[in-house]
């Protein structure tokens, strides 16, 4: 005999507090969306992660009153006690120090193997400073199109008179190879090696890894670079659905809310 799920759900009214519903509904909405991405959209995921997504979630809809507070003490196991800082710089975008510039850079690899790479580059408040993209032959893998768009927002940075920059991507093998943390693989060893150069360039520079939630202007600007015919760059916004992922990261909203 089945039981739909929509019945399920109104009779845990009967035993559960409001509260208790809420947080049901919210974790299972990210459960369902994280299933999704893999299925579908080919997605990595893990508990720890959708942890995450949840707690950022909650905690910024407790802050506006939507939901009550003890949801979000509720689900703070979910995403283990690092604090709210960790979470929310790992999942939303949110904006560097008043005296600090921040680059994301991402990469994109096409089906039929072409590959790209963007980057954009915000201040404190959320404003876009220069963007870039622009495409790369079949041959280059993700890890080169990650690593030239890191370049290549260096680059950009630096012909801004940036001295201060905070750099974030989605890449944690690019990312760790910057750090020194992981070996250098072969073949981005030479843009490594340069771009490491280029950081020293900067008077105060930090460089973390982030989810895909928090990289969604990067993530544009790299799917970009698949149409443009050499590398290009924007002091401005390019397109109204860029301008939208701009905005919801100047309101703290992770790319993730939007309904799957």
């Amino acid at each position: 005999m089945e039981f739909p799920f929509t019945s399920f759900f109104i009779s845990l009214k009967s035993s559960f507090s409001t509260s208790q519903v809420e947080c049901f509904a919210i974790v299972w909405w990210f459960v369902w969306y994280a299933r999704n991405g893999v299925i579908f959209r080919q997605e990595s995921s893990s508990p720890r992660k959708v942890g995450m997504m949840i707690k950022a979630f909650v905690h910024n809809l407790s802050i506006s009153g939507a939901v009550g507070a003890k949801v979000d003490s509720r689900l703070s196991l979910l995403a283990g006690h690092r604090g709210k800082r960790f979470i929310r710089d790992q999942v939303v975008w949110t904006p560097p120090p008043a005296d600090f510039f921040k680059l994301n850079f991402d990469g994109s690899k096409l089906a039929s193997g072409q590959a790209a790479f963007g980057f954009v580059i915000h201040d404190s408040e959320g404003i876009i400073h220069l963007c870039g993209a622009g495409n790369l032959d079949k041959d280059a893998s993700i890890l080169e199109a990650e690593a030239r768009g890191l370049r290549e927002g260096l680059r950009g940075a630096r012909s801004l008179g940036i001295t201060n920059l905070m750099v974030e991507g989605d890449n944690l093998a690019v990312i760790n190879a910057i750090k020194q943390v992981w070996k250098i693989p072969w073949t981005i060893h030479t843009i490594i090696v340069d771009t490491v150069k280029d950081l020293g360039l900067f008077e105060d520079m930090q460089v973390s890894h982030v989810f895909r939630e928090a990289n969604a202007a990067a993530d544009w600007m790299a799917h970009r670079g698949h149409s443009t015919l050499s590398t290009t760059y924007w002091f401005d916004v390019p397109d109204l659905s860029f301008a939208v992922i701009i905005r919801k990261d100047a309101l703290g909203w992770p790319k993730s809310w939007d309904p799957p």
